[in-house]
């Protein structure tokens, strides 16, 4: 059994950006605009348009840019209901003790 949790919505002005942490399995989804993404240490660039989404593949530092004014979602994995290791780390970020509390956003 996996609980699920709603996605956090996010808007950025153009220019601006967010940084996510410990959020590997999250799905950023952009709903409106256009995102650049970029995880430290990897060599990829991606771009998101209106109705595109991708799953952060790395335990690193994500920079969620906006290249233009964006609106997007994290969603992030479901959550085992089983308790465990990984079960209580997945609640623990879940619930604001990790990725979403070290969720940043650029100040201008």
């Amino acid at each position: 059994m996996f609980q699920h949790r709603v996605p956090h919505r996010i808007s950025l002005s153009a220019g601006r950006y967010a940084v996510l942490e410990d959020a590997r399995g999250t799905r950023v989804a952009c709903a409106d605009g256009t995102l650049w993404i970029t995880q430290h240490a990897d060599l990829r660039d991606i771009v998101l348009r209106d109705g595109e989404s991708f799953v952060v593949d790395r335990d690193a530092k994500v920079i969620v840019h906006a290249i233009s004014d964006a609106t997007f979602a994290l969603v992030s994995p479901p959550v085992p209901a089983a308790s465990g290791p990984l079960g209580q780390r997945m609640k623990r970020w879940l619930s604001g003790d990790a990725a979403f509390a070290t969720l940043r956003l650029s100040a201008g």
